[in-house]
């Protein structure tokens, strides 16, 4: 199984090992479920060598575990927008060295840690428009070297660091 779409069904929740043998998973798509499937288990997309592309959006997603990408190495695409995230582990996308762009817009989100791209020096394209995003470090994007596009519109900003957009 390479491409999976789980799209537009009715899960309240998933099992922690649902993807847990199909190493050759390249995309998976679950989006517009019509139930709340307020949270995602921990590791479900790990240690999948050959993903590239996730699309959860349109969901009620409220929590994303630290590690559900842990070992996911090849993502190049990520898309949790439209969903009810408020926070993101520091350490969600650690393993993302090779991702190129991710779409965290039309959520809950307040707050950015200094640390949340520091592994993700391919990303180009960052979304994170239409959350509750009232600071940003100067530091959180200095290792984005690549960044071509970054939307911030529509949050609650009201002060930024003269060095926030260095890089």
């Amino acid at each position: 199984l390479t491409h999976l779409n789980l799209g537009s069904n009715n899960f309240v929740a998933l099992p922690e090992s649902l993807l847990a043998n199909n190493p050759k998973l390249s995309v998976i798509k679950l989006v517009k479920n019509r139930e709340m499937i307020d949270s995602l288990p921990d590791g479900l997309l790990a240690n999948k060598t050959q993903l590239t592309e996730v699309y959860f959006s349109c969901n009620l997603i409220r929590k994303i575990p630290e590690n559900i990408f842990e070992g996911s190495t090849a993502i190049v695409n990520i898309k949790l927008d439209q969903n009810e995230l408020e926070i993101l582990p520091d350490e969600l996308f650690k393993d993302q060295v090779k991702l190129e762009r991710l779409d965290l817009s039309m959520n809950f989100i307040s707050e950015l840690s200094e640390e949340i791209f520091l592994n993700t020096e391919a990303l180009n394209e960052l979304k994170l428009s239409n959350n509750r995003i009232s600071k940003i470090s100067k530091y959180t994007f200095q290792k984005l070297k690549k960044l071509t596009d970054l939307h911030l519109g529509n949050n609650q900003l009201t002060i930024l660091d003269t060095k926030t957009f260095e890089g």
